[in-house]
């Protein structure tokens, strides 16, 4: 329900920054990539206005229908499906799995299964760019939890905070607020640290380059508010 009803206002609280664009346009690898869990559409839609031949997939049907409103042009293939079955999808240069996706899938068995799925799907040489929360940072918050920074515009607006509980689970607590009403929500998170995301792509195959922003900041596991990992397959 949480996210049938943001998919109304996604694209106002997560629009498409330029530095995201710039990173993506520099670090993915040719021609033909693939978006899991992509939201509304609005990334897929941007790589396809650089070239790229984009298949795009999220498990919401209201976030399918939202992107496939915005390609006028039918440039991106927009799926409803689960990113856990991406090869059935096709063969990529590139994979992007962005805005903490990873951290929806219940654990971390299959959050490594999932990395060894996106290996398998790219072709050799290939990249992909995953990007979560900074948990290193979560998990040291303790039960305090960890309060970001609200998205959005005068209009509509995203708080956040992530509460550990335990070792793995992160509660989610999140509040959307739109003139004067407000949809308080919370969704349990896997989370995962640098470390473990390390460990996995690294045991699928992929050597990885990491960072702290799309601006390229150094992550730091005590400051940084992502996790973003450039892992290069092969």
């Amino acid at each position: 329900m949480f996210y049938q009803r943001l998919s109304e206002y996604y694209d106002e609280v997560f629009p498409l920054h330029e530095q995201t664009r710039a990173f993506l346009r520099k670090h993915l690898s040719g021609m033909n990539c693939a978006d899991a869990a992509c939201g509304t559409g609005t990334v897929a839609l941007a790589l396809a206005e650089l070239g790229f031949s984009c298949t795009a997939a999220d498990m919401e049907p209201a976030m399918i229908r939202q992107a496939r409103s915005k390609d006028g042009g039918g440039t991106v293939e927009f799926l409803v499906d689960d990113m856990r079955n991406i090869r059935r999808w096709g063969t990529f240069d590139a994979v992007i799995c962005l805005g903490n996706s990873l951290s929806h899938l219940p654990s971390l068995e299959e959050v490594a299964g999932f990395v060894r799925e996106v290996y398998a799907a790219l072709v050799l040489g290939g990249t992909a760019v995953f990007q979560i929360v900074n948990y290193d940072r979560v998990m040291a918050a303790g039960v305090d939890g960890l309060q970001l920074p609200t998205l959005g515009n005068e209009k509509v607006q995203l708080q956040r905070r992530y509460v550990p509980e335990g070792r793995n689970s992160v509660r989610f607590h999140s509040k959307l607020v739109v003139s004067n009403r407000s949809f308080d929500e919370v969704i349990t998170l896997q989370p995962i640290l640098h470390g473990e995301l390390r460990a996995m792509l690294e045991q699928a195959g992929f050597s990885a380059e990491f960072f702290g922003s799309y601006e390229e900041a150094a992550y730091d596991p005590d400051t940084s508010a992502s996790l973003i990992a450039k892992a290069s397959a092969g």
